[in-house]
């Protein structure tokens, strides 16, 4: 039986990978633009946040950060980076990674 983080994790992956706006380099996706996909819309920001962070730290999802440096090279709207920023211990995430 799938539980509860597994099957969110499942729906963030699938999310991300139909997800070709927030999508940039080769396996990144903006969590704000999955957190959009309608399977998420009755979770409030903070649910999903958490469920994300959980996810991660089972190795379900991969979170990364994108240093505001590389925002204009890599043409990210700095709206879209701030609203896909999750605080997690001392650092921000803002991205899913996608297995290559």
């Amino acid at each position: 039986m799938t539980n509860t983080v597994e099957l969110f994790a499942s729906n963030v992956l699938n999310a991300a990978k139909n997800n070709p706006v927030g999508s940039f380099g080769n396996n990144k996706v903006l969590i704000s633009h999955i957190k959009s996909n309608p399977v998420f819309v009755d979770m409030t920001t903070e649910s999903f946040n958490s469920m994300m962070i959980l996810a991660n730290k089972e190795c379900l999802i991969s979170l990364c950060e994108i240093q505001s440096k590389y925002v204009k090279v890599l043409g990210i709207d700095p709206s879209d980076l701030k609203s896909s920023e999750i605080q997690h211990l001392n650092s921000q995430v803002h991205c899913v990674c996608l297995a290559a």
